[in-house]
């Protein structure tokens, strides 16, 4: 286990240490991914094509081992941006992505759930939320930007429901407009909490 000055943020922690390895693989590679983020970069992937893939590419970087682009090839290759991941930190945003919790705390407002492959994505209140405003209900500051990207409200089940028309992954500008959109509604709505 490292240990890293408190000041670090995640992304400064891995860049770190991708600089200081000799001899980068994919499972060097999750085992930093694991201790910083504790997530699992080849949970619900097919492991030995992607490790396979990921070890392939890091080869091709040779001795320039740059954190930006090891990232940039975990996104490609995996889907998984650690980049948006660490922002979420500080956003009061939950993430469960590819059957485990990406990002997740006690004092978040919403809750990102992604299906299988990226396809699905739906959005609830957190239980910290429904504590605080005594509804399960995604407010309708939040419904209205999100049903303009293509979210429809499930009123049974209190949550906001998306589902990619070409069966295809979500896009990162999506992801990103559905993140912008929540942090949004909770910095002009819910900053108090």
């Amino acid at each position: 286990m490292n240990t890293f000055p408190e000041t670090m943020t995640k992304i400064e922690k891995l860049d770190f240490l991708i600089s200081r390895e000799g001899n980068l693989t994919s499972a060097v590679l999750q085992k930093m991914v694991k201790e910083i983020f504790t997530i699992d970069i080849f949970a619900g992937a097919d492991h030995v094509e992607q490790k396979e893939a990921l070890d392939k590419r890091l080869e091709q970087l040779e001795d320039t081992k740059d954190g930006e682009e090891v990232r940039k090839l975990i996104n490609e290759l995996l889907r998984i941006n650690l980049d948006g991941v660490a922002s979420l930190e500080r956003a009061r945003i939950s993430l469960f992505s590819k059957g485990q919790w990406i990002s997740k705390n006690d004092t978040d407002l919403f809750v990102i759930f992604t299906g299988e492959n990226d396809v699905d994505v739906e959005i609830n209140t957190s239980p910290y939320f429904v504590e605080k405003e005594n509804s399960k209900t995604p407010p309708v500051t939040l419904v209205k930007p999100l049903s303009e990207l293509g979210y429809v409200l499930n009123s049974e089940k209190n949550k906001l429901v998306y589902h990619e028309p070409n069966g295809k992954p979500v896009t990162d500008s999506f992801k990103g407009q559905t993140i912008s959109s929540v942090v949004q509604v909770i910095q002009q709505e819910y900053s108090h909490y």
